[in-house]
C-alpha cells in the first residue's frame, strides 16, 4: 500500500477534545423578604398578698395601708428564688399600682408563667411589719407572719379594651 500524500488530508482540522466552558452564574440583586420591628411583649398580673391567720381587730383599726414599691419588691423575690433560684429573683418586675394589699405589675411575657407558677406555690414567713395591718410597730417585737400572694388576673395586654379588666 502506498503512503496516503499530505494533501489528500481531510479539510477538518484534528479535533480537540471539548474543553468545559464556565458556567454563568445568574446573580440577582438582593432583595429583602420580610422586616419587623421587635416590640416586647408583656403580661400584666393583679396579685394579692394574703395571710392565712385573720387580722386582729387591733392591728387593723389604722387603716388600710399601701404597700410600697421597695417592699412589694421585697414580698416578691423569695418565691421567685425559690422556685428558680437567683435566675427568678433577677426577673426585672415592673410595679404599677399598689392598693392596699393589691397590687398590679407587669412582666416580660417570657417570664409570665414563671411568676405565676413561684408566687401562686409560695407560702412564707417575714416580718410583721411589712405587712399592712399585721402589727409590728416598734418596740413590739417583731412577729414572723405566715403570707402568700394570689394571682387575682392575668393579662396580656394592658390596652387591650379599657384596662378595667385588670384595673377595675
Amino acid at each position: 500500500m502506498a503512503p496516503l500524500p499530505l494533501s489528500t488530508a481531510s479539510s477538518h482540522p484534528p479535533s480537540t477534545p471539548a474543553e468545559p466552558r464556565p458556567k454563568k452564574r445568574k446573580t440577582a440583586p438582593p432583595s429583602t423578604l420580610h422586616t419587623s420591628t421587635l416590640r416586647p411583649q408583656h403580661t400584666y398580673f393583679h396579685l394579692r398578698l394574703t395571710t392565712p391567720t385573720p387580722t386582729s381587730p387591733s392591728s387593723s383599726s389604722s387603716g388600710p395601708a399601701h404597700l410600697d414599691p421597695l417592699t412589694i419588691r421585697t414580698l416578691l423575690t423569695p418565691p421567685l428564688q425559690s422556685y428558680l433560684g437567683l435566675t427568678g429573683a433577677g426577673i426585672p418586675i415592673d410595679i404599677l399600682k399598689s392598693e392596699g394589699k393589691d397590687v398590679w405589675v407587669r412582666v416580660r411575657g417570657e417570664d409570665a408563667r414563671a411568676l405565676q407558677a413561684g408566687v401562686g406555690a409560695w407560702v412564707g414567713g417575714v416580718e410583721g411589719g411589712l405587712v399592712p395591718g399585721e402589727g409590728g410597730e416598734e418596740g413590739s417585737g417583731e412577729k414572723r407572719v405566715r403570707v402568700a400572694w394570689r394571682v387575682v388576673r392575668r393579662g396580656g395586654r394592658l390596652g387591650g379594651g379599657d384596662g378595667g379588666e385588670l384595673f377595675g
